[in-house]
């Protein structure tokens, strides 16, 4: 007869024990935790809407969006217009205190009606539906065409008295430009790395903009750039955003991001691109050389070497043929002659003696360690 498995008393216990702690966690992180960091909450500011619309007629509906919380997250904008005619979404990841526009756009339908026009706001990942919630705000809005025009009379009717019109003031104006940035493939040690970008200001007023520039390094360290510019309105400018290449950072691939910031936030609008930072080989060229020296007298020998990073050293090689016998390599050390390491010229001297002919090349090494060789020159000593 088969006998079933015997569960331990220790087995459950141990199971029972990792589950309460479990839901003790989760208990405590969303009753006393977040609580007492202030939970989630959210500031929401708009502009106003028209009670009445014409069928077909364009909705504009603008806001920014401020996490007044003491936590990070992701938060959910949606704008839908009732009736099930359209619904859009936008997400945004904020930061403690951080402010965020937004911005909605739709075309009404041709038919008439009440239709409302609500916008929400909630955690984009919540644990619990009913917490997900920060903001919510309906309007009624009106489709209806324009009363026909009243029947001209014959009585002639004094024109009425013009009132005063008092324009309403609006909450804020919001800040709009036209942005773009561009990311060149490669980049140099040693060298600035910059990113041309173009900003339009749209807004029909002077504003202050700042540019940012965000480099993730391979190491995964952030760093933020920014320069400002004011701008009059419709005023369009060029400028760059610099980022230094020094010898101190790692080889490997750098993700960049750049967008603007005004008085109301960041924007919408972000640019980004990478790079390739390698550190490349060394170059050779003769600066110097006689190809026909004479026998007894110093000749001399410059080469021009530079490297990215820093050549490291620069090695004149000479080999004799006599008749049909060649010397081993000489290996004649040439030093710092002009400029730096990075780009410098090199220079060495030597006395040729009697032989059918000298056979020269060149080398460099630089602070990587890598190796670069230049020709073997064939040289007729004159006796």
């Amino acid at each position: 007869m088969m006998r079933m498995p015997v569960i331990s008393n220790a087995w459950k216990v141990t199971s029972y024990l990792s589950l309460f702690l479990i839901l003790g966690a989760v208990v405590f992180y969303y009753l006393v935790y977040i609580p007492f960091l202030g939970g989630y909450s959210v500031a929401v500011q708009t502009s106003e809407l028209k009670e009445t619309y014409l069928p077909g007629e364009e909705v504009v509906l603008q806001g920014i969006l401020s996490n007044t919380s003491k936590n990070a997250s992701d938060f959910e904008v949606s704008f839908a217009i009732g009736n099930g005619y359209d619904v859009s979404k936008k997400t945004f990841y904020l930061l403690a205190g951080e402010l965020q526009r937004f911005s909605f756009n739709y075309v009404l339908p041709k038919t008439h009606g009440l239709h409302v026009a609500e916008l929400r706001v909630k955690r984009g990942v919540p644990l619990f539906k009913k917490d997900s919630m920060l903001y919510a705000d309906a309007r009624v809005l009106n489709i209806t065409s324009p009363p026909p025009k009243p029947v001209s009379v014959v009585a002639k009717i004094p024109p009425p008295v013009p009132k005063k019109i008092v324009e309403e003031k609006k909450v804020f104006d919001f800040v709009t430009a036209e942005f773009s940035a561009a990311f060149a493939a490669r980049a140099r040690y040693n060298q600035r790395y910059d990113v041309p970008v173009t900003i339009k200001n749209t807004t029909p007023t002077q504003e202050r903009f700042s540019i940012i520039l965000n480099v993730l390094k391979p190491s995964g360290e952030e760093k933020t750039l920014s320069e400002d510019i004011v701008l009059k309105p419709g005023e369009e400018k060029q400028m760059r955003v610099s980022y230094d290449i020094s010898d101190r950072l790692l080889e490997g691939n750098y993700r960049l991001k750049s967008w603007y910031t005004s008085r109301q936030g960041k924007s919408e609008e972000m640019e980004s691109g990478e790079f390739v930072l390698r550190d490349e080989m060394p170059s050779l060229k003769i600066k110097k050389m006689l190809l026909s020296p004479v026998h007894g007298e110093v000749s001399e020998i410059l080469v021009e070497a530079s490297d990215d990073k820093g050549v490291d050293s620069v090695v004149f090689n000479a080999a004799i043929r006599r008749g049909n016998r060649r010397s081993e390599w000489v290996n004649i050390p040439m030093y710092l002659y002009k400029g730096d390491y990075r780009d410098g010229v090199w220079r060495c001297e030597y006395k040729p003696e009697k032989a059918d002919a000298y056979f020269f090349s060149f080398g460099a090494l630089d602070t990587k360690r890598q190796k670069i060789k230049l020709g073997e020159f064939a040289i007729n000593v004159i006796k």
